[in-house]
């Protein structure tokens, strides 16, 4: 049985396929539209879809692919193995919760810190009998360049450089690069 798991996150939406526990597949796309997950689908051979999204609204092509394959919209109350400890769980992003049953399920019986580098990045821990007490939140990499940008008068907005490295930057440009990469390490 073949499956297509979607993350809608805020900036990308993530694809895997996967056969049992195997990934086959992965993919990412600013926009999804229908005709992608069609072919997708059936390049594949899926047979059911899970879906985790950070979003209120439902994507467009949402009507059409289950009408195609069973689709599963993934909640809270599905993470069996993971006591959620935290204080108010209704403002708990379902992509955190997701990525703490995930650790779960592929080291179970150990504690583990999951760290997830999207819009923003997200750092949770869920110890060794499953219990998730929360974690911290931070600015991603684009959304720091674009705060710089955004907050300040005379900051460029910027690309990130996945090649830089250097611990200190010689102009504006690397300084900021220098900043916000060498800040996520």
């Amino acid at each position: 049985m073949t499956c297509l798991v979607i993350d809608i996150g805020n900036t990308l939406t993530k694809l895997g396929v996967f056969e049992q526990d195997k990934l086959l597949h992965t993919a990412h796309f600013a926009n999804v539209d229908e005709a992608l997950l069609l072919n997708i689908i059936t390049a594949h051979k899926i047979s059911k879809a899970i879906i985790s999204s950070v979003k209120k609204t439902v994507p467009e092509w949402y009507a059409t692919i289950s009408t195609k394959i069973p689709v599963i919209n993934f909640r809270a109350d599905m993470a069996k193995s993971i006591t959620n400890n935290y204080l108010t769980p209704a403002t708990l992003g379902i992509d955190r919760i997701a990525a703490v049953a995930g650790a779960q399920a592929l080291c179970p019986g150990k504690s583990s810190l999951v760290i997830d580098g999207g819009t923003t990045i997200t750092y949770d821990h869920v110890d060794e009998n499953g219990n998730f007490f929360g974690g911290s939140i931070s600015p991603g990499l684009n959304t720091r360049y674009k705060a710089l940008n955004h907050y300040t008068e005379g900051l460029p907005l910027i690309e990130a450089d996945k090649n830089f490295s250097d611990p200190y930057g010689n102009n504006t440009t690397t300084a900021i690069q220098s900043g916000v990469q060498n800040g996520l390490k």
